[in-house]
């Protein structure tokens, strides 16, 4: 199961990379450290070598603690650059407290609600506190679309809400300002059980993941809500046990593959996914970084690709599997491994030393790749090779000049060509799919009623493997539509 990602703000803007990190670092890092939401924010973009960086600190000054964070992300860290970070810090705090955070609610909701009183609230005591004037208010009883208003329902989700404003909000007839206040992490127990009650299902799957949803209003949701927000929930890290518990014999797989893949698993519940009949739920259990290392063991004797995948793909797989499913017969399995941003630079080494260009492209992509590894893939011909590693974000400076210097018109030219062939290529395995799904037809819904079901057989075969072969066709042309996009910068940036 994919982790969800999010950006997370720091200094008045959302930052989606480590570079934005650094460029925007303010002391509200202590906060999302202290939350969780720091290390929460890394694991979602596979920057796990942080993520490891932050489980060595411990309750210590904030002074020291700030200086290690720095240090963490390479921020400068000396006395002046920490001293520039708590001004900034105050200066900000200033401003919040010269402003009276006035909320002026006189207009009504659409449903013809009461109406909304004047209140007035101090930011300074209530922390980050959502303030909606007149004309916002307006624009959000108004918006027919979220991207009209949103900078508005990115406060609604992310800010302290008064529990006034709360009540307010929740009263107003639109759906996508309900999901925003579903997911703010401040919203109180009344508002949570009105919106898991009244709620559309869009607006209990934005509750659902929500990880402040007290445990009461996640065992409703678990009992009664549908597959798609229990699947939602199963996800949710701030699970309950007793949660978990409820989901972990749900009949739909799709919500045991969930909790299958969700990072506070309990360890009974592990257990019991063990022994689940579906493979996907296996595989997403394999594939979840809080596998225990004999739950571990036990999967790789497994003979399903799908389930040494998922181990495959697993962050903290031990070393010695690492090792294993290097060595692995099947191309899938080391394709895999090769994303696996933990793996060691020796086993890096290694699938590069294979000589299987399938796998250096999966490797290329790796946010993790040592600048050792990064200089041997560099030196390839192979055009796909260079491309993906220019996108790498990781690749150091040296070495994207050189995989600047390295790719020419002529793997332009030829990736053109190849995409001309596929594509004729694929209208031609569509034309035929079409022939054969009409003769298909024919042979079902025709009027003898003596046609061998051999002929059926034959034909539904021939089916799924021209379906398979379409699909294939579509990936690798989507593949040159994204690499002929690329070399096309790419020689830009060499003009």
């Amino acid at each position: 199961m994919k982790t969800i990602k999010f950006d997370l703000a720091v200094g008045g803007v959302k930052v989606k990379n480590i570079d934005e990190l650094r460029e925007y670092f303010t002391t509200e890092i202590l906060d999302h450290y202290r939350s969780g939401r720091l290390d929460k924010w890394l694991n979602s973009r596979n920057l796990n070598s942080y993520s490891s960086s932050l489980k060595d600190l411990d309750g210590e000054d904030e002074k020291i603690l700030l200086k290690k964070l720095c240090n963490i992300f390479d921020v400068a860290s000396d006395d002046i650059s920490l001293q520039a970070l708590y001004n900034k810090a105050s200066t900000k705090s200033d401003i919040n407290e010269s402003e009276d955070s006035t909320l002026v609610d006189n207009i009504q909701p659409s449903d013809g609600g009461s109406d909304f009183s004047e209140e007035t609230f101090n930011q300074n005591s209530l922390g980050d506190v959502v303030v909606i004037s007149d004309s916002q208010m307006k624009e959000l009883l108004s918006a027919d679309h979220e991207d009209n208003i949103k900078d508005l329902l990115n406060d609604i989700k992310e800010k302290r809400i008064p529990d006034a404003l709360q009540h307010k909000l929740s009263e107003i007839d639109g759906e996508i300002i309900k999901i925003a206040l579903s997911r703010n992490q401040f919203i109180n127990e009344e508002i949570q059980t009105q919106l898991a009650n009244t709620g559309t299902s869009k607006i209990r799957e934005a509750l659902a993941e929500n990880p402040a949803l007290i445990q009461k209003m996640q065992v409703y949701l678990a009992t009664t809500g549908s597959e798609d927000v229990k699947i939602v929930l199963a996800q949710n890290e701030a699970l309950a046990e007793e949660v978990q518990t409820l989901l972990v014999d749900d009949e739909a797989w799709r919500v045991r593959e969930a909790l299958a893949g969700n990072s506070r698993l309990v360890v009974s519940c592990m257990s019991r996914l063990m022994d689940d009949d579906d493979i996907d739920v296996k595989a997403a259990l394999a594939s979840n970084s809080a596998l225990l290392s004999e739950f571990q063991d036990i999967l790789a004797e497994n003979d399903r690709d799908e389930i040494i995948c998922g181990l495959a793909r697993n962050k903290n797989l031990k070393e010695i599997l690492m090792i294993k499913f290097s060595r692995a017969s099947g191309n899938e399995i080391k394709k895999t491994l090769a994303r696996n941003s933990s793996l060691p630079e020796s086993l890096q080494a290694k699938l590069i030393s294979t000589n299987n260009d399938d796998v250096k492209i999966e490797l290329a992509q790796n946010e993790s790749l040592a600048i050792g590894q990064q200089a041997e893939l560099a030196k390839s011909t192979n055009a796909d090779i260079l491309v993906v590693l220019f996108d790498n974000p990781s690749l150091s400076k040296d070495i994207r000049l050189k995989v600047i210097q390295k790719v020419t018109s002529h793997d332009l030219s030829e990736a053109q060509r190849q995409l001309a062939y596929l594509e004729d290529e694929r209208e031609h395995i569509h034309a035929k799919r079409m022939e054969v799904g009409e003769s298909l037809n024919k042979v079902i819904f025709g009027s003898s009623l003596f046609n061998p079901m051999s002929k059926v057989d034959r034909l539904q075969s021939e089916m799924d493997k021209l379906e398979e072969n379409e699909r294939e066709l579509r990936d690798k042309v989507d593949f040159l539509f994204y690499k002929i996009e690329r070399i096309e910068s790419i020689l830009a940036l060499k003009k």
